[in-house]
């Protein structure tokens, strides 16, 4: 399935100083609003400093968040004396079926990957009841309404990415929902975000003036009719 050339990706974060440049106000909310939910979900299910977690494209950020992290990452340069870290894909994983209590997979990693592949690997290592926190770029979203590939399952689109022109996949909320419930995984919570930057950049065409509509966020996440073509989504799945 997957057409991205993993090679350019690997060039693409190797050339970047920061996947999470502070003077980047879209990426900044990104950011906070992973954070967030990443702390709320520590709290929820009483990670602790013995949690196994596999931090998949994590350039190696742990987000705060308590646990024996374990990091792969394409890139190798941001994995440069990082502990217990991999260079490789996350579409093929070199450990072990069931080896972890958590699998963090945040940033629009999966936005890279062949979706069913991927969701395939972090069940495989997994443990029973593992704990997975995914969040992904969609199709429904704002910024694609009028154009061919708006809401469909699974496309290729060209996008920005901290000032550098990048191609990434885009899915629907309902391909990936139908992906995790084929690998055996129920979802617990899903929480959707930049609901009206997207709609923002879609007529000024600069990510910096349209994340000033971020701070919108908190008010149209609650609206269903918007939330639900927001550019990003959320959620925490648990392995059954």
């Amino acid at each position: 399935m997957s057409n991205i050339d993993l090679e350019q990706v690997k060039q693409l974060y190797n050339k970047m100083d920061n996947i999470w440049p502070l003077d980047d106000k879209w990426y900044m909310h990104t950011y906070k609003e992973i954070s967030l939910y990443l702390k709320e979900f520590e709290k929820a299910h009483n990670i602790n400093s013995n949690t196994l977690i596999l931090n998949a494209g994590s350039a190696g950020n742990t987000y705060g968040i308590l646990g024996k992290h374990f990091h792969i990452d394409i890139s190798e340069k941001h994995l440069l004396n990082i502990p217990n870290s991999t260079v490789g894909n996350i579409e093929e994983m070199p450990f072990d079926d069931s080896s972890f209590d958590v699998c963090i997979c945040v940033g629009s990693v999966i936005n890279y990957c062949d979706a069913m592949c991927s969701l395939g690997e972090i069940y495989r290592v997994l443990k029973p009841k593992g704990l997975l926190v995914l969040d992904y770029d969609q199709s429904k979203s704002f910024e694609f309404i009028g154009t061919s590939y708006y809401s469909k399952s699974a496309e290729i689109i060209e996008t920005f990415n901290s000032g550098h022109t990048d191609k990434t996949w885009i899915y629907s909320e309902e391909y990936i929902t139908s992906i995790l419930k084929s690998c055996h995984f129920i979802i617990q919570k899903t929480h959707h975000y930049h609901c009206i930057s997207p709609l923002a950049y879609r007529f000024l065409k600069d990510e910096t003036k349209a994340s000033k509509y971020a701070t919108w966020d908190k008010l149209f996440s609650k609206l269903p009719i918007l939330k639900n073509i927001s550019c990003n989504i959320i959620l925490t799945a648990q392995k059954t």
